[in-house]
């Protein structure tokens, strides 16, 4: 898919949400992220997109990742008892960490 047909299933998916699900209002910014969300996977092409809109930022971005992942690690390790929320971080550090991979 192209960048354009990811970004309309964004701001589409962004409306709908918004006028669909009882409690989620219609704002601007609302569907305004989930139109970059959209965008949002293709980070790691360097011919996507956003990848070229933010140019130098893409090894940022990784590194953003990486250390979002460490810090999700150190929280659930430190701050968290065992069980189902420490490894439920886990999971998600572990998903920050392939994302900068």
């Amino acid at each position: 898919m192209r960048g354009s047909s990811h970004l309309a299933i964004g701001l589409i998916t962004g409306v709908a949400i918004a006028g669909l699900v009882p409690g989620i209002s219609f704002s601007l910014p609302g569907i305004a992220l989930a139109g970059f969300s959209s965008l949002a996977p293709d980070l790691d092409h360097p011919e996507s997109r956003l990848s070229k809109r933010l140019g130098f930022t893409q090894n940022y971005v990784r590194w953003a990742f990486a250390a979002g992942a460490l810090a999700l690690v150190a929280y659930a390790y430190f701050q968290l008892r065992l069980g189902a929320e420490q490894r439920l971080y886990y999971t998600a550090a572990l998903a920050f960490g392939l994302i900068g991979v």
